[in-house]
């Protein structure tokens, strides 16, 4: 280009009788755009007619805002005892859905999950995953605005008499490609 600022691209070109070019933009939208439609329109000025614009084009910009929360129903526990823990994943988008939620919470030295307590949404649910110190569980499809409440009751085992906390951390994202955002609790 020729010259160009945030909102405006400008060419000077030097075309013959009959001819034609082609020119191809990318831009990239600001972060928080959920919702926003973009409208592009180009406009030719020669020294022949007056500025023409184009037919215009508008893009809407959808952006899924994945968020996870993750708290434990007591702050401090004794080895033997059990910890039970909420997460809630939210799709904060007002319009995008995201296809492949998966949720990956890797407990750490010192918890054990319990088996058969795993619910999403009240309902039981099945650990991806085989270490037994990790839950992993792919939630599907969580559309704009929709949320899933994760439920599981962990055990302090003897590993855990040789910290004084212990943090649990949770993470969400779209696929196994990226994990986005972070939920810890602690006990």
């Amino acid at each position: 280009p020729t010259r160009m600022d945030q909102m405006t691209a400008s060419w000077t070109l030097t075309l013959a009788p009959s001819s034609t070019q082609q020119l191809t933009v990318e831009a990239t939208t600001p972060t928080d755009t959920d919702d926003t439609v973009i409208r592009n329109v180009a406009l030719l000025d020669s020294f022949v007619q007056q500025s023409t614009p184009s037919n215009a084009v508008s893009t809407v910009i959808y952006d899924p805002k994945i968020s996870i929360t993750k708290t434990a129903d007591t702050s401090s526990a004794a080895v033997g005892q059990r910890v039970n823990y909420a997460l809630n994943v939210t799709n904060r988008s007002m319009t995008a859905s995201v296809p492949d939620v998966t949720v990956v919470d890797t407990l750490p030295t010192g918890l054990q999950a319990v088996d058969g307590t795993l619910t999403v949404n009240g309902d039981p649910a099945t650990d991806l995953d085989p270490n037994p110190q990790v839950i992993k569980l792919n939630l599907g499809r969580l559309n704009a605005g929709q949320h899933a409440k994760i439920n599981y009751r962990a055990v302090l085992t003897p590993a855990a008499a040789t910290t004084t906390r212990l943090t649990n951390i949770a993470t969400v994202g779209e696929g196994d490609a990226q994990r986005s955002e972070i939920g810890r609790a602690h006990v």
